[in-house]
């Protein structure tokens, strides 16, 4: 169902390192494409390898291969090396115990390119970073972006950014495509114009079980059993805080506030729910964003907001709604940020809220959301943080609907497609 189609952004990283002493983890939530990106990445190295490079490939998901332990995973490794370029690719890594052992142990082999995938944060934070020697580099992929879904659709711009032209040089409203975009998300088995609504909702359900069953709930069993548990037991709190979670994406909830939303139905405390959250962090169905006081200069403690990782995943936990689609907007403003390489937090200023405040190589911006800012009451409200700041660090508002002057009081306006389809839309 999953097409091959190039995701030139990640083979460009990946590229960057494949030929050196540094190992390649390839991160994201499951079925954004990690393991069609590897194996891109091994079909390339492949055209250009010599006859005695030997690649090694392992889905460490496929239970015919029998790799349940290190030591299987090592054998299975080491009795198929060549003597000089040895290009090693591991799917789902996470599924070994302690295959760090056996990835520093082949690391350290003359001629070993290491290349791994995985969909647990925690597998590479933290202490695992020692485990590894630092000698590794993260891809963090995401599903689609806007202009990657519509390469997957066979659309193009045109030289008009609201309007789009198919195979045949037929043109398509922008606004049309992103709005079918917002509603069904990016995964790249989905985007087809093929697909029915039955079919998008059978695949999310897939995701989304594999994630709660297998990934968060069958993995904490495992660490009970090691002895490591972390109070991951209550499935139904698990699915009741994704629902709730992509009801309020973008919008500031403590942990205590969601204990209190979820009663009567669900007893719980704010320790529970921040141990719940942060399970979903890790397994790349939310991304927390902190909240940064601008006149400060450093992190707030509280509860950062959460964004999904996929849109289609959104309106699969809440139903396929119009109501409320200034969130969606919001959350794929975010998805669209970190697709171009900015680290992102919310801005506090004396009471105000700057959506975005965005950094990337040492540079800083900021950024507010909106539909529209047709009525003259949303457009006071919007600028208001904005103006606010009395720095010389360039300021935007992403619109998606209505025409406006480029710039406002020094504040740029950006429509959607020209965000959305600008190799550089911010510079």
């Amino acid at each position: 169902m999953e097409k091959m189609i190039r995701r030139d952004k990640y083979l460009a990283q990946a590229r960057m390192f494949a030929h050196d002493d540094i190992i390649i983890v390839v991160t994201g939530v499951r079925r954004c494409g990690k393991s069609t990106l590897l194996r891109m990445l091994r079909e390339e190295l492949q055209y250009n390898a010599d006859s005695d490079d030997v690649f090694i490939s392992a889905n460490l998901e496929n239970l015919d291969l029998n790799i349940t332990t290190a030591d299987d995973l090592y054998q299975y490794c080491i009795s198929r090396l060549g003597k000089k370029n040895n290009y090693i690719f591991l799917d789902e890594i996470q599924n070994v115990p302690n295959w760090h052992r056996v990835v520093n142990s082949l690391r350290i082999k003359p001629g070993c390119h290491i290349f791994l995938t995985g969909s647990n944060a925690r597998l590479f934070s933290g202490s695992l970073a020692t485990y590894l020697s630092g000698r590794y580099v993260e891809i963090k992929m995401q599903p689609l972006v806007f202009s990657e879904y519509l390469n997957f659709l066979g659309l193009s711009p045109s030289d008009n950014p609201q309007m789009l032209l198919d195979s045949h040089n037929a043109p398509l409203l922008t606004d049309a495509v992103l709005e079918q975009f917002l509603r069904w998300g990016g995964f790249p088995a989905l985007a087809q114009s093929t697909v029915t609504q039955e079919q998008h909702e059978i695949y999310l359900q897939s995701i989304y079980d594999t994630v709660i069953e297998r990934d968060i709930m069958m993995r904490e069993h495992l660490r009970s059993l090691e002895g490591q548990p972390r109070g991951i037991k209550n499935a139904d709190l698990l699915r009741t805080l994704c629902t709730f979670l992509a009801d309020n994406v973008g919008n500031p909830c403590s942990y205590s506030s969601i204990a209190r939303a979820l009663k009567p139905a669900i007893t719980t405390t704010d320790k529970t729910v921040a141990n719940y959250i942060n399970t979903l962090n890790e397994a790349y169905i939310f991304e927390p964003v902190t909240r940064y006081d601008l006149h400060g200069k450093h992190i707030l403690r509280t509860a950062p907001k959460q964004y999904v990782v996929d849109l289609g995943l959104r309106s699969f936990l809440l139903g396929y709604r119009d109501s409320d689609s200034g969130r969606a907007f919001e959350n794929l403003v975010y998805l669209q940020l970190r697709y171009l390489g900015y680290s992102v937090h919310v801005g506090s200023l004396y009471g105000k809220e700057v959506d975005f405040v965005c950094e990337k190589a040492g540079q800083r911006i900021y950024i507010q959301v909106t539909e529209s800012m047709v009525e003259k009451a949303t457009q006071v409200r919007e600028l208001a943080p904005l103006e606010a700041l009395h720095d010389n660090f360039p300021k935007f508002v992403i619109t998606r609907q209505g025409i406006y002057p480029p710039d406002i009081n020094g504040i740029k306006i950006i429509n959607a497609a020209q965000f959305l389809l600008a190799a550089d839309p911010l510079s």
